[in-house]
C-alpha cells in the first residue's frame, strides 16, 4: 500500500505541474476549486510522508517535493512531450480537462488511500523497508539519493537547452 500511495502522489506532482502552468498564465478554469484541491493534495502529502518516513525525514521529503526539487531531479521527463508542444506553438497551449479531472480524482483517491493506509501499515513503514534493503546505513541512502539529484538537475539542463 505505501508504494501506491508514493506512486500516486508521484503522478499527481506531475498533474499538478502541468496544470500550474496554466493557473500562472491565468488559463485555468476553476482557479478556486484548484487551490483547494491543492491544499488538500499538500495535506494527504504531508500526512503520508510523516506517517511513513517519520518526522524528520517526512518533512524533509515533503520540502523537496513542494519546493519542486523533487519534480526537477526526477520527473521533469514525463512533462517533455507536453514541453516540446508548448515550445513548438506560437499560440496559447490547450489546455486538458482530462489532466485537470484525473487531478482531482487522484487526490480523493489518495485521501482515501491515506485512511486507509493507518489502518494496516506501521509508523516508519517504508523508511523501514528503505533502510533494511541497505542495511541499515544510512551512508549509502542519502549520497546516492543526492548524487541522483544532481545527475537528474544537470540532465534536465541539457535538454531544456536543447529543446529552446
Amino acid at each position: 500500500m505505501s508504494f501506491i500511495i508514493i506512486i500516486v502522489i508521484l503522478i499527481e506532482i506531475v498533474f499538478y505541474r502541468y496544470l500550474s502552468s496554466f493557473w500562472q498564465q491565468d488559463l485555468l478554469p476553476y482557479k478556486h476549486a484548484f487551490i483547494l484541491f491543492l491544499a488538500l493534495f499538500a495535506s494527504s502529502c504531508l500526512i503520508n510522508y510523516l506517517w511513513l518516513f517519520g518526522v524528520i525525514i517526512g518533512i524533509i521529503i515533503f520540502a523537496l517535493i513542494f519546493s519542486q526539487i523533487i519534480y526537477s531531479s526526477y520527473l521533469w521527463i514525463f512533462l517533455l512531450p507536453w514541453i516540446k508542444d508548448m515550445s513548438s506553438q506560437t499560440s496559447s497551449p490547450n489546455f486538458s480537462y482530462k489532466v485537470y479531472g484525473l487531478f482531482i480524482i487522484l487526490i480523493i483517491v489518495l485521501i482515501l488511500l491515506t485512511i486507509i493506509n493507518f489502518f494496516i501499515s506501521d509508523y516508519m513503514s517504508l523508511s523501514k523497508v528503505i533502510l533494511n534493503a541497505t542495511g541499515n546505513n544510512y551512508s549509502i541512502v542519502f549520497p546516492f539519493v543526492i548524487a541522483t539529484m544532481v545527475i537528474g538537475n544537470i540532465l534536465r539542463i541539457y535538454t531544456m537547452k536543447k529543446i529552446s
